[in-house]
């Protein structure tokens, strides 16, 4: 979901958009980003979807058994300040073998450059992590959660949006596989 708002968001407004992932391959990032329909459709007007904004795309594809966190980490800096994307999403560092709390210190550094730089970045939790740490999500400032959801006896996705630093009531919705489609599509209320 990270990815397909990103993409939406650099097609409306042009610019970089890198995609960094710790599990996946660029092959399959790409056959990812072509399942965005539905949040094409959401964020973007008609027009804007049949004639985007020139964007530049680019995908780092980590090895994590090959690097030490530490090499790994001033990687990705230095990427982020030769490239200085406008978009970035990240892959969930919870796999990163390595102490949890060093793995820690060095993501709110990196959090804390690409503001600095401007990035808007999208990064990958499991639920567990958000449940477990709360306290790490205090830095961001809005948290999408996706849960999986039957609705109408269909597989179904939830998301639910939380505003971090403003004391918004959470907003939802539900989007479903439409088989018959071919795509996702948004479930009625």
């Amino acid at each position: 979901m990270s990815l397909c708002i990103a993409k939406s968001l650099a097609m409306k407004y042009g610019g970089k958009l890198l995609i960094r992932s710790y599990t996946l391959s660029p092959k399959e990032i790409e056959s990812l980003m072509d399942m965005c329909g539905l949040v094409e459709d959401i964020l973007l007007s008609p027009n804007r979807r049949s004639s985007p904004k020139k964007f530049e795309k680019y995908i780092t594809a980590h090895n994590l058994t090959s690097k030490h966190l530490y090499i790994l980490a001033s990687e990705n800096r230095l990427q982020d300040l030769k490239l200085k994307e406008e978009f970035l999403v990240v892959d969930t560092f919870e796999l990163i073998p390595a102490d949890f709390k060093e793995v820690i210190r060095e993501h709110v550094n990196n959090v804390w450059l690409r503001r600095k730089l401007s990035i808007t970045t999208f990064y990958n939790f499991h639920v567990s992590t958000l449940r477990e740490h709360p306290e790490l999500f205090n830095i961001y400032d809005y948290i999408v959660v996706l849960r999986p959801h039957i609705h109408i006896g269909k597989p179904c996705i939830k998301i639910t949006i939380v505003c971090a630093e403003r004391f918004m009531p959470p907003s939802e919705l539900t989007v479903c596989y439409d088989e018959l489609k071919g795509k996702y599509i948004l479930a009625p209320k």
